[in-house]
């Protein structure tokens, strides 16, 4: 069963709670792009002011339906010539292993292939998170192997849209029309 989330757009104001999960260091130990420095309200807000106004991207806040606590992100960056890149995180750690990961997923991937109408979807995992690589392997996505690659702490990862299409049949997340 999956969590009980949905996705809205992510807002000016979310930097409030967003700049203190910034310099969480457990929140960031799987993913490339961590903070170096301490983040303030300040900077948060800066930061989120300029990225908004990007036309290739994407950027949702994750909330818990039940009372609407914002509790991570999800996005889509890099959107052009049918691709996009994926990026996520749960921000309240007490919620991990809650399905919320892979719930916005879903969300995120409903939106790039049935509205976007993407053909595919990249993402890059630390090879030692177990299970995002579970959930991403379980949704149908595939690890590709990159020319270079060879030792590198990140595995490159592809969702192509008729495969995720026939995964979500299989699976019943969404009824293909």
């Amino acid at each position: 069963m999956s969590a009980a989330i949905y996705l809205r757009e992510l807002s000016i104001e979310d930097a409030e709670i967003l700049y203190k999960w910034r310099n969480e260091p457990e929140i960031w130990v799987f993913t490339k792009f961590r903070p170096l420095t301490e983040v303030t309200l300040e900077t948060e807000t800066k930061w989120l002011k300029k990225v908004l106004n990007n036309k290739n991207e994407y950027r949702f806040a994750i909330c818990l339906s039940q009372d609407d606590k914002y509790v991570g992100n999800v996005q889509l960056l890099n959107v052009e010539n049918g691709n996009a890149e994926l990026h996520i995180f749960v921000g309240v750690r007490t919620l991990w292993g809650k399905g919320i990961g892979k719930a916005a997923t879903i969300n995120i991937l409903d939106f790039a292939f049935y509205e976007l109408k993407l053909e595919s979807i990249f993402l890059e995992v630390h090879k030692e998170n177990k299970k995002a690589k579970g959930i991403y392997n379980s949704l149908g996505f595939r690890e590709l192997n990159r020319k270079g690659q060879e030792g590198n702490t990140f595995a490159y990862m592809e969702l192509r849209s008729k495969s995720y299409r026939m995964n979500c049949e299989k699976l019943k997340l969404k009824k293909v029309s």
